[in-house]
């Protein structure tokens, strides 16, 4: 955990601390005390001004890819696809999908840009893998859509 503490009074005896302190930087409100906590966070001076580091979020790493949902040919609202080979992942691990915007053998990158179609994840298998639902509430969908996926 790192602290910083604005308590310092400036030469001049006004109130002293920080000025700004920015979101990558976006200016926040002011406070009197900045507390910094978390895995990966270090905070020091540099320059005339403190610099804030998190690496990685300590949430570790994430397995990503890729793969499709196949509507079929005769024109379906919902399709899924199961993800295998995931051999380090974990009942309790969290899994996202989501469209993935380049043209697949029968779409192209802008269809599946515009389509809308609702990606989601669940059913983990502990060691084994999950299962990628797709799901259109516009019309009835035929062919492979392509489809990026991330768990950790």
């Amino acid at each position: 955990m790192a602290k910083i503490d604005s308590k310092t009074k400036g030469a001049a005896g006004g109130g002293g601390g920080y000025t700004t302190v920015q979101d990558e930087g976006t200016p926040l409100t002011q406070r009197t005390t900045i507390n910094f906590t978390g895995a990966g966070v270090t905070a020091a001076d540099s320059g005339g001004i403190t610099v804030v580091t998190i690496s990685g979020g300590g949430a570790g790493s994430a397995t990503v890819g890729t793969s499709t949902v196949n509507f079929g040919t005769g024109g379906n609202s919902d399709t899924t696809t199961v993800i295998t080979g995931q051999t380090g992942i974990s009942a309790s691990s969290v899994v996202s999908a989501g469209i993935r915007c380049v043209a697949s053998a029968d779409h192209s990158a802008d269809e599946h840009a515009v389509e809308q179609i609702q990606i989601s994840a669940g059913n983990i298998v502990a060691g084994t893998g999950f299962t990628i639902y797709a799901r259109t509430t516009n019309t009835a969908l035929r062919g492979i859509w392509n489809v990026q996926w991330m768990w950790q």
